[in-house]
């Protein structure tokens, strides 16, 4: 590498840092309750499932029961990945779950009972930045 090359990557790597830096820190503060969001109450949940019907089943499910406010079925998701040694390639749907952090356990539960996985993919990420009509809305459609 040239050393006006290294001089360029150099600097673009100290950009990143510092961007970063900054990024976390704004983070942080939306976690502690600054900014607009209020550090996780509401999470976005990912399900992956084998088929329409079995997406359907959960969907309904979590909805009727109030642990989630809203399951979007994505169909046409392919998935590799390796599974007793081997690396399979499947077509699924993902589930978009959206409700509230302390129904994660529930939500697992009704999972785990519903889907044909030994296995099934259950995972939440934390929502910060949301409208306050949605997020209304979603305390208003999940039980605590």
């Amino acid at each position: 590498m040239s050393s006006s090359n290294f001089a360029i990557a150099t600097v673009a790597a100290c950009g990143m840092m510092l961007f970063l830096s900054t990024l976390r820190k704004n983070n942080a503060s939306l976690v502690s309750g600054g900014g607009l969001g209020e550090g996780g109450e509401f999470v976005i949940l990912y399900v992956t499932v084998p088929n329409k019907e079995v997406g359907e089943k959960i969907a309904t499910h979590l909805v009727n029961e109030k642990r989630a406010a809203c399951v979007n079925v994505i169909d046409g998701v392919k998935s590799y990945y390796r599974w007793q040694g081997k690396v399979e390639i499947d077509n699924e749907q993902l589930l978009v779950i959206k409700s509230r952090k302390t129904l994660f356990s529930l939500i697992q539960e009704s999972v785990e009972k519903l889907h044909p996985y030994d296995t099934p993919e259950i995972v939440s990420f934390p929502l910060h930045d949301i409208s306050p009509k949605y997020r209304k809305w979603l305390g208003d459609s999940t039980d605590i």
